[in-house]
């Protein structure tokens, strides 16, 4: 399943480019024959998210996996080339970041951390249309799986096992 947020803030706009670029954008058809190769980073460890474009004019290529890299292979391959640390794609709020991810953000991105810590405040509890609409809110909502407000939980220190339900919302809190 795609998140949302791939769908909305990736894959479409990536499709709406390629559209524009071979000079057919929305709503003119594509013609047979043409089409745009994208080349998409996923390693030989995430092999199944490596998927069609589902478009005829848009074809999607995997070189990481075609070179048979692994992510530890990647990043070495990057950073004999000078490309330094390099972390894994996502939106700065996104629940899905493990430590290593919100470390990175707070470590080399201010802007985005405190952007972060910000919508994480702002998302404790629902959205306020939400109550409007009849839908009762339960528990507290958080970005990290601790149900710990970001700006206070101990990104250096080792990761649990335990893990709340997807989405982060948390119970009693």
């Amino acid at each position: 399943m795609v998140q949302i947020s791939t769908s909305e803030y990736k894959i479409n706009p990536l499709k709406k480019a390629a559209r524009e670029l071979l000079g057919y954008p929305h709503p003119r058809r594509v013609p047979r024959g043409v089409y745009a190769e994208q080349a998409i980073g996923i390693s030989t460890d995430e092999f199944t998210r490596a998927k069609d474009s589902g478009l005829r004019f848009l074809r999607n290529v995997f070189p990481l996996i075609d070179l048979g890299f692994d992510r530890a292979q990647s990043r070495e391959f990057l950073a004999e080339r000078d490309f330094g640390e390099t972390v894994k794609s996502a939106c700065v709020g996104c629940p899905f970041h493990g430590n290593a991810g919100w470390r990175w953000v707070r470590d080399h991105d201010p802007d985005g951390w405190a952007g972060a810590v910000e919508f994480d405040r702002a998302i404790r509890h629902g959205h306020p249309h939400a109550t409007k609409q009849g839908q009762e809110l339960r528990g507290q909502y958080f970005l990290h799986r601790s149900c710990t407000p970001l700006d206070q939980v101990d990104l250096d220190a080792p990761p649990k096992n335990r893990r709340p339900a997807a989405g982060h919302r948390c119970r009693g809190t």
